[in-house]
């Protein structure tokens, strides 16, 4: 294979909650302080010959029951739509020589199920797979030379 895959960055799902009692009823009230979620990059390289095939970004969740929600971003510039449990997208028709960066942002439920990220190529494959969050951020750096 003649494209180089390794992932950049990986940080986990964190919420941090305040309970304290309400002065009236006693009861318990939280407050979400601060909320983050799993954000992935990878930086991948391919020859620019491999355009000329099928350079697949697929996105699917774990469960066929799962539902998976959000957007999926060249550059900036919205592509697609994550509205099924899978969708898959030809990106060659949209790259050409150089540095781009691929955005998968979204949601899925339940929080408990796992998404996959997978990008195929005639000469390379990454895939990327993250659950527990509820959360996708998925960036992919991609150099074309």
């Amino acid at each position: 294979m003649n494209s180089v895959a390794s992932i950049i960055a990986i940080a986990s799902a964190l919420t941090v909650v305040n309970i304290h009692l309400d002065a009236h009823s006693n009861s318990p009230i939280s407050t979400v302080v601060a909320s983050s979620y799993q954000v992935q990059e990878t930086s991948m390289s391919l020859p620019a010959e491999d355009l000329h095939d099928p350079f697949t970004l697929t996105i699917k969740s774990a469960s066929s029951a799962a539902s998976l929600t959000g957007t999926i971003k060249l550059n900036g510039k919205v592509l697609r739509s994550l509205d099924a449990n899978t969708t898959e997208i030809n990106l060659s028709e949209h790259l050409s020589q150089g540095k781009h960066k691929i955005e998968v942002e979204g949601r899925y439920s339940p929080d408990s199920s796992a998404v996959e990220v997978s990008l195929r190529s005639r000469s390379s494959e990454t895939v990327q797979e993250m659950g527990g969050s509820g959360q996708l951020n998925q960036v992919i750096h991609l150099s074309i030379n």
